[in-house]
C-alpha cells in the first residue's frame, strides 16, 4: 500500500465520497467512517487541537489517540466474529482494506494524525505496540476527504510529503462537461 494518506478535496456535491468509495479494486474491502463516528468512540478534535497547541499533548499522543479511535470505529464496522470468519474463510480473502474517513475538512488535527499513522504503519515505526487488529491483517490504504481539507498545506506542522492531495472538480464544472458532451452527442446523432 502507498505510504501516503490520500486526501480528496472538493466542494460539497463534487463526488468526493462517491469516488472514494467506488474507485478501488473490487478485491478490497472498503470501510467508511465519518469524523462523527470517530468522535462517538473517543476522538475530540477541539480538545486535541487545544492540547497540541498549548503543549499538553504531543503529536505522538495525538496520533495514538487517532489510532485508538480508528480501531474502535473499525471494530464497530467489522465485529470480531466477522474478522475471525474472514481469516478462516475458504473463500478468496480480501486483497486489502481501504479505510475512507469522511468529513475531516474542519478537523486539521485528524488528517495530520492520519498522515503520521499511514507513514508509521508503512515503515514499521508505529509507537503503539498493542495488536492493532483488523487493519494489520491486510494491506490497507487510508483515504481522508472533506470540504476544506485542501487547507491542510496552510496549517502549521510537518505535512508536506505525507499525503497526496486530489482536487475534485466543482459540481458546476462537471455539470457543464456533462451538458457539453450531451449536446455534442446530439449534434453527431443529428448529422448521421
Amino acid at each position: 500500500a502507498p505510504a501516503t494518506l490520500l486526501v480528496v478535496a472538493g466542494e460539497s456535491g463534487s463526488g468526493k465520497t462517491h469516488s472514494a468509495l467506488l474507485l478501488h479494486d473490487a478485491s478490497y474491502i472498503v470501510l467508511y467512517v465519518t469524523r462523527a463516528d470517530l468522535e462517538n468512540v473517543g476522538w475530540d478534535e477541539r480538545k486535541v487541537q487545544v492540547d497540541v497547541a498549548n503543549g499538553t499533548m504531543t503529536t505522538v499522543a495525538r496520533d495514538e489517540q487517532a489510532l485508538s479511535a480508528l480501531l474502535k470505529a473499525v471494530n464497530v464496522l467489522v465485529p470480531h466474529r466477522t474478522q475471525v470468519a474472514l481469516k478462516r474463510s475458504g473463500a478468496t480473502k480480501p486483497a486489502g482494506v481501504v479505510l475512507v474517513v469522511d468529513e475531516v475538512g474542519g478537523a486539521p488535527q485528524l488528517p495530520r494524525a492520519l498522515c503520521a499513522l499511514q507513514l508509521n504503519d508503512q515503515d514499521g515505526t508505529r509507537k503503539d505496540k498493542r495488536s492493532p487488529g483488523f487493519l494489520d491483517d491486510y494491506p490497507h490504504r487510508v483515504v481522508a476527504l472533506g470540504t476544506g481539507v485542501d487547507a491542510l498545506g496552510t496549517q502549521p506542522g510537518s505535512l508536506p510529503g505525507t499525503y497526496t492531495l486530489v482536487h475534485m472538480p466543482s459540481a458546476r464544472t462537471m455539470w457543464e462537461a456533462i451538458v457539453q458532451d450531451a449536446v455534442a452527442q446530439a449534434t453527431v446523432g443529428a448529422h448521421n
